[in-house]
């Protein structure tokens, strides 16, 4: 089976080079910058070490009603981290009065800035850090708060989130005072988490906090136990090939002549999970499905569905 894969792969580089150098463009990792919807880059970090510490965050990030709060306050118990919820324990500090009361005073539009210009002066490490569902509106706090650590994009399908807002009498949130609907922000705000993650925690219907957390924590053991690449030809002498992807991409093939194949274990994604990406175009599928397989240093995910 290998044989004749590695022989579709070669025959396949031969009638279609355009694409492969379309391939170690798309997954060529320097420089790690990613462009906002809006203006102004995103830093992200360029190499796993930088994570890798005991000063690193772990970064929830995703829609008002994904749970980052509570989830974050899991993740935080069972790590032994502590924890820090931007809403509660630092904007309302930073300003001296309540997030609501502050939405009230400045307005929509203003208080995106005001909420960025406070973001800026978090300064915590080993910490697990809940965002608000507005913070990756605002680009440069978005870099300061990314390179502090791992930032966890909580995907939650909107129907689910706005059942869940509704649950707990949530009826207005940044950007509505001109009468947009929730769905319509929640829509508008996708883009910005698209731009803004490390890893995608992919949650299906009805699923419960505690997987949730579940699934946080198993992506930061993946990562910190990551043993890079081994050959198909070599999986007995266990040999690991410390590489990224983009080295495999542009190597080819292992110095042995076998295929190289991710050393952790093989991804699995239920039913449920198949089932969220059936509304997505082809690029987007692409794209969820090879984040699974992949450490989130060794590729630039934004750049992967760009013509």
């Amino acid at each position: 089976m290998y044989i004749r894969h590695a022989i579709r792969v070669k025959a396949i580089q031969s009638v279609n080079c355009v694409y492969f150098n379309q391939i170690r463009r798309f997954f060529h990792v320097t420089p790690l910058v990613v462009q906002s919807p809006t203006s102004g880059p995103i830093v992200k970090k360029s190499t796993l070490q930088n994570y890798l510490t005991k000063k690193c965050n772990i970064v929830l990030m995703g829609s008002p009603g994904c749970g980052k709060t509570t989830v974050g306050r899991l993740v935080a118990k069972r790590l032994g981290m502590a924890f820090v919820d931007v809403d509660d324990n630092h904007l309302e500090h930073v300003w001296g009065t309540t997030v609501a009361e502050k939405l009230e005073e400045v307005g929509s539009a203003r208080f995106i800035e005001e909420e960025g210009n406070a973001l800026l002066k978090l300064d915590v490490s080993n910490n697990v850090v809940s965002l608000t569902g507005s913070n990756p509106l605002h680009p440069t706090s978005m870099s300061h708060v990314s390179n502090s650590g791992l930032v966890f994009l909580l995907d939650v399908q909107k129907s689910d989130i706005l059942n869940r807002l509704e649950k707990m009498k949530v009826n207005r949130i940044v950007g509505q005072e001109d009468g947009t609907s929730m769905s319509s922000i929640l829509e508008y705000r996708q883009q910005f988490y698209e731009t803004s993650y490390d890893v995608r925690v992919l949650c299906r219907e009805n699923i419960t906090v505690d997987e949730i957390c579940d699934k946080v924590i198993e992506h930061v053991k993946e990562i910190e136990c990551d043993a890079g690449f081994v050959s198909t030809r070599g999986r007995n002498q266990q040999v690991r090939y410390r590489r990224t992807f983009s080295d495999v991409i542009l190597q080819g093939l292992a110095e042995d002549g076998g295929l190289f194949v991710p050393s952790r274990k093989i991804p699995r994604m239920s039913i449920a999970e198949w089932q969220r990406l059936l509304p997505l175009d082809y690029a987007s599928r692409a794209l969820q499905i090879l984040e699974l397989w992949f450490n989130p240093y060794d590729y630039i995910h934004q750049n992967c569905g760009s013509p």
